[in-house]
């Protein structure tokens, strides 16, 4: 952008085009709403930061460049992904029943006031920082892309034999063959979208979904098909097995629910969270950490439903949790940090700082490492040691919704409607 303008409504376009626009419509391009004027207005202010930010770019030093980005954040010249993604929540919710409409509206706008608050211009002078540190011996790059899937890929499960699942916003389950980039099954049943996956032995995938059920689907070589293990009343967000018998699920209402595989019933409902459970995770077979929109963590004891502790911390929604060396835990956010806690004191031990926006997933990956997944539409490595970022993988053209680890390699899945699989490679010393 050189010369931004903005017209009536407040949109903010380049002069150029909106210009060519203006010429043949009397419309707003934005909202095909009609105009009650083509006045445009100079955006001074954004077009100094913007000529301020290239005359720095081309004559200061790394770090320099760092500072000048902040003022391309503070103008907010760059549209997001995020934001894009909050939009269409909002448009789905107007399609909800009322109560259940505005519960969605007053989360969406919570997690929007977040992004606005969150200080994203020392985020991104901290992640250019962290890229010019020396990186380990070994670097990742894309392998493949696996294409398939017809709406944005919201959740993912890795699977035995070099194999993933995925399931999206059109509500399919698709099974991938990671060798050779194929797509082995597609899995028909959800009537909405996929919201989160988890294996479950070594033949099965269970799946949560905002139609309000839980499925477990076969791979096996004979039979490929599904049966509903629950239906919560709400939206599920997510679910993780504890045992080859057993499932907990985080749902809409704000619980967590214990499932009885072979008799396709629930065992027990946790109260605790005061709104939606957006992560599950077993950290044994008897204690599960969840984390919500209430910008909580909480473990609990399955043997006496008991809230054992709740980490408080976290600045915004709390996305997903992954457990570390060490009797730690890690969880990511819509603050746009990821904080490591010790779990038996509940102490946050440190954070992460460096994504621009929401932070969807995390994953330890051995060595002392983390990898995190964005709605920036990058992936980070993380050094636990000194909590720098080693690298950033950003060939994904939306947002990042969910990363694993399968053998040596990193899958991830994104918004952008594709499963990438990411490879070491080594690099120069």
């Amino acid at each position: 952008m050189v010369d931004p303008v903005s017209t009536v409504d407040s949109h903010v376009y380049e002069r150029n085009a909106i210009e060519g626009w203006l010429q043949n419509h009397k419309t707003s391009p934005v909202t095909g709403r009609p105009l009650p004027s083509l006045a445009l207005a100079p955006q001074d202010h954004m077009r100094r930061a913007i000529e301020e930010y290239k005359q720095l770019q081309s004559t200061l030093d790394r770090v320099s460049c760092a500072r000048a980005a902040q003022v391309l954040d503070i103008a907010s010249v760059n549209p997001h992904v995020g934001l894009r993604y909050q939009l269409d929540r909002l448009k789905e919710a107007l399609n909800l029943p009322t109560a259940e409409s505005k519960a969605e509206c007053q989360e969406v706008i919570a997690e929007l006031e977040t992004v606005l608050m969150t200080p994203s211009s020392l985020a991104r002078s901290n992640a250019s920082m962290h890229g010019c540190s020396c990186r380990d011996i070994e670097q990742f790059a894309c392998l493949r892309a696996l294409v398939g899937h017809d709406q944005g890929v919201n959740a993912m499960a890795a699977l035995p034999e070099n194999r993933v699942a995925s399931g999206s916003g059109d509500g399919a389950v698709k099974s991938w063959d990671l060798a050779s980039g194929r797509c082995t099954a597609t899995f028909p049943g959800h009537t909405a979208s996929v919201s989160a996956m988890t294996r479950l032995g070594s033949d099965h995938i269970v799946s949560s979904s905002w139609d309000f059920t839980i499925r477990i689907w076969s791979l096996g070589l004979h039979s490929l098909g599904s049966f509903i293990l629950g239906d919560c009343g709400c939206k599920v967000h997510s679910v993780t097995a504890v045992s080859a018998r057993s499932v907990a699920s985080g749902s809409q209402d704000g619980q967590v629910r214990l499932w009885d595989v072979a008799r396709q019933s629930q065992l027990l409902a946790l109260d605790g969270h005061d709104k939606q459970v957006l992560g599950v995770e077993a950290l044994s077979a008897d204690m599960i950490a969840s984390c919500s929109a209430d910008r909580t963590v909480k473990l609990w004891d399955i043997r006496t439903k008991q809230c054992l502790s709740t980490l408080r911390g976290h600045g915004g929604s709390v996305r997903a949790t992954t457990t570390l060396a060490g009797g730690q835990l890690a969880s990511c956010s819509s603050d746009s940090s990821i904080k490591a806690w010790d779990l038996g004191s509940g102490r946050c031990l440190s954070a992460f700082h460096g994504h621009r926006e929401s932070v969807w997933s995390v994953v330890a990956i051995g060595n002392g490492h983390l990898a995190s997944g964005s709605l920036d539409g990058t992936i980070r490595l993380w050094n636990l040691h000194d909590n720098s970022t080693t690298s950033i993988l950003d060939d994904h053209n939306g947002g990042v919704s969910k990363v694993v680890a399968v053998g040596t390699n990193l899958v991830s899945s994104s918004l952008d409607h594709t499963v990438r699989v990411w490879g070491s490679v080594p690099i120069s010393p």
